[in-house]
């Protein structure tokens, strides 16, 4: 699990280097910075440009998400497996139990308020999105 854990976290360094015009973009979304060690129970945004969500990691296992403008109106809860790279970074990996069962690897940067996941969905597709950290206001 580690080896896998690593080598998409390698694929996101690789991925967000070849992404450097939405640099500037990213930069111009970030407004607040979080603070990693204020990051457990507390509610931050994950703004992709699909869709905003809001994520509360409970621990390294539990996390609670809700997607901003949709239809689930509460929060659902996820059995979650959490790697620490570095004091910034963390790599998150979960099933979405509770709705449509995709299996979702996010690379969370709290020193660049930048998040990134891979997202397989139920019936094997594979796709990628990218966005900004920041406290839920």
């Amino acid at each position: 699990m580690k080896k896998l854990l690593l080598g998409i976290y390698i694929f996101m360094i690789l991925f967000s280097c070849s992404n450097k015009e939405n640099h500037t973009a990213v930069e111009e979304k970030t407004r607040q910075n979080v603070e990693y060690n204020n990051v457990l129970k507390d509610t931050i945004l994950l703004d992709f440009d699909i869709m905003q969500v809001k994520v509360i990691f409970e621990s390294d296992s539990i996390l609670k998400w809700n997607v901003i403008d949709d239809d689930l109106v509460d929060f659902q809860t996820e059995k979650s497996q959490t790697l620490h790279l570095n004091k910034h970074s963390v790599i998150t990996t979960w099933v979405e139990t509770e709705t449509d069962g995709d299996h979702i690897t996010q690379f969370a940067d709290f020193e660049n308020n930048v998040v990134a996941s891979v997202i397989r969905k139920k019936d094997g597709t594979i796709f990628t999105v990218s966005g900004t950290i920041s406290e839920n206001e």
